[in-house]
Formats: C-alpha cells, structure tokens, sequence
C-alpha cells in the first residue's frame, strides 16, 4: 500500500524547494561597493529626497510612478533604482530625529526563509555587528539568533553595506 503525501509534508517540500531555488545568491561585498561608488551621488540625492517627503516608507521596483513627488524627483528615484539594481528601498523616521534608508540590491526568499543584502545610510551608530566582510559565511558574529543573521560592514559618512539573513 502506497502512502500519499500529506499536506503539511508537501507544503515542507515546496517552501525547501522554493527557497533553494531563490535561495541566497547574495552579490560580493566588493560587487555592492563598486555600485554605490559609481552611483554614490545618486544615492545620497535619492536619500535625501526620500527623507524631505513625509509619508514615503517604501519604495518598490517598478512602483515608482506612485510615490507623491514631481515627475522629477520620481524619475531621479527611479532612474536609481534601474542603474544600481536596487529591488527595495525602505526609509524609516524615529521619533527624536533618528533616521536610516535602507537600499535593498539583492533580495530572495519565500515566506519565512530569504536574505537581502544592500546598502544603508544611518544617522544611528550600528546596533548589529561591524565586520570587516559580509562574504565570509563562516562568520557567526552576525547571528541574532540561530535562524536569523544579520550585520554591517561599514563604509564612510553613515553608509553601510548591510546583510539580513534567516
């Protein structure tokens, strides 16, 4: 008698598959570096424009033309987004002036499982571990907890390259 699979067992094998197949495939560190010198203006006016306009949290590739900025400024954002690459960027406002704008280069993934790896600009000193490479998969400084790793890699005036992973 033959089993068939169950559903929880199937769902098991699908999200490995899944996250095999979109798993990890992170660009080098000095893939990332070499994009945000070539691009180093763009990002910081990106930033800054991101930063004067309330109510922008998250921008995603491709959605750009729905962001409340003149056609300019929206062409500027989106004309960085297809130059470096950039899938996601993520601006965050803390009460008390604290603020970081999060450029994601690389992400992948299915539901629980996925990594991003980008660059970030920080008013804040890093909470996460600094190492000296995010390449090194040997290096568990960065692990939050078992599952979940997450570090920067510093690079001048508050920009970071920055890895999450789980």
């Amino acid at each position: 008698m033959s089993r068939r699979p169950t559903f929880p067992g199937v769902l098991v094998a699908a999200t490995a598959c899944l996250t095999a197949a979109c798993g990890p495939n992170l660009p080098s560190d000095e893939a990332l570096m070499a994009t945000f010198d070539a691009n180093r203006p763009a990002f910081e006016r990106v930033r800054d424009i991101l930063l004067q306009t309330e109510g922008i949290d998250r921008v995603e590739e491709g959605e750009t033309e729905r962001l409340p900025l003149s056609d300019a400024r929206r062409q500027e954002v989106a004309s960085l987004m297809d130059k470096a690459d950039v899938a996601l960027i993520r601006v965050t406002r803390m009460p008390g002036g604290d603020r970081w704008v999060e450029f994601a280069i690389h992400r992948s993934g299915f539901l629980f499982a996925g990594a991003v790896k980008g660059i970030t600009w920080s008013t804040l000193p890093p909470h996460r571990p600094l190492l000296a490479t995010l390449d090194d998969p040997t290096d568990r400084r960065g692990f939050v907890t078992d599952t979940w790793f997450n570090a920067r890699r510093p690079l001048r005036d508050g920009w970071y390259l920055e890895v999450s992973k789980n």
